[in-house]
Order: C-alpha cells, then structure tokens, then sequence
C-alpha cells in the first residue's frame, strides 16, 4: 500500500461487498489532500457512459417532466457534493413532475448525507428509530474530527463536539447520543413537485 489513506480506503471497499454499511475503516492520521486532474475531468465522462460507474453524485434533466439525481455513495465525505448538487438544482426539482434518485450500488453511510433529500420526498411525519454508540477512544475520535472537518457548517460541529464531550465521559458504555428511542421529524410543508 502506498499510504494508509489508501489502505483503509481499499479495506472499506472489500467490506462493502458484505452490504454492511454500518462498519467501516477510518484512517484517524493526518493526510494530504490532493486531486489528481485526471480525476476532476474523469466524472463527465464516466457518468455518459454508465451512472452507475459514476464516483460523484451528479443530476441531470432528462426532460421536461423528469431529472436524475446519482448518488452512489452516502458517506458523510460526500454530504457537501450531495447538498450543494441539491441546492444548486432546488427550483429544477421543485418545478418537475418526476425525480428519479439514483442510489443503486450505494452501500450506505451516514444520515447526514441524505438529509437535504428529505423536503422532497417528505409526505408525513417521519419516524426514526434511535441507535445506541459504543463509546471507545477510536469511536469517540470520530466524532471529534467530524466536529473539527470544514466541510461542516457551524451548528454541525458543535453536535458532533456535544456527542464527542458525551462518549468521552461514558467511556465503555453504549450511549444514547439523542436521548430518544424514536425520533418523529415533522415538516411544515408538503411539496406539489414532484410527484414521483
């Protein structure tokens, strides 16, 4: 392996094949973040070619009542790329019949990532079943690089440092990090579009 960050980015690729998106490899160093050009101009060319050898989340308008959104992976790396493609696309979306989310291969990730998602297909309230944390130095580390990853706005940071301050006081124990068994999720508005 010619680093770690590809060695944990590989071992995450053969976990994956077991569907289990509930575990995963973190490489908890320090990394050099670098884009290759190849790769910042491969992304058109692949989503042509097959959406689902796509890498990125990508939308496209299809037709007059249709648009495509590819989401082929909800780690919570990808929840910028997800919200901005939402974001940028909102009024598209909101003014087409048909919105076809693409998330075939998509092994999973973090809630996070899909929760830009939800004022367009929300049709009532939403019920969340609460999960329990293992609190452990690896696990609780986690949490704190996500409360320091500049990815995130904010209010975000701060709840990941509340649940990293959380863990790190009930080391050894499952914790409840929401302080709920179900979470119910109303939202004041039901969109007319789309409609499928």
């Amino acid at each position: 392996m010619p680093n770690n960050q590809e060695c944990a980015t590989l071992l995450n690729q053969w976990i994956r094949f077991f569907r289990n998106g509930h575990i995963g490899v973190n490489y908890i160093g320090k990394t050099k973040n670098v884009k290759k050009a190849t790769e910042q101009h491969k992304q058109p060319i692949e989503k042509d070619l097959n959406p689902l050898n796509a890498t990125k989340p990508f939308f496209e308008k299809l037709n007059e009542n249709t648009v495509y959104l590819r989401i082929p992976d909800f780690e919570i790396s990808e929840k910028k790329a997800i919200d901005s493609l939402i974001l940028a696309n909102r009024a598209t979306i909101l003014s087409t019949e048909n919105f076809i989310i693409d998330v075939r291969n998509n092994p999973g990730g973090s809630d996070a990532s899909y929760g830009s998602l939800i004022p367009f297909l929300y049709t009532q309230p939403i019920r969340t079943v609460g999960a329990l944390f293992y609190s452990t130095d690896l696990n609780n580390q986690r949490m704190l690089e996500l409360s320091q990853n500049p990815d995130f706005d904010e209010e975000s940071k701060k709840t990941f440092k509340n649940y990293y301050e959380k863990l790190q006081a009930n080391k050894g124990e499952y914790v409840d990090l929401f302080n709920k068994k179900v979470n119910i999720t109303k939202l004041d508005t039901i969109q007319p579009y789309p409609k499928t």
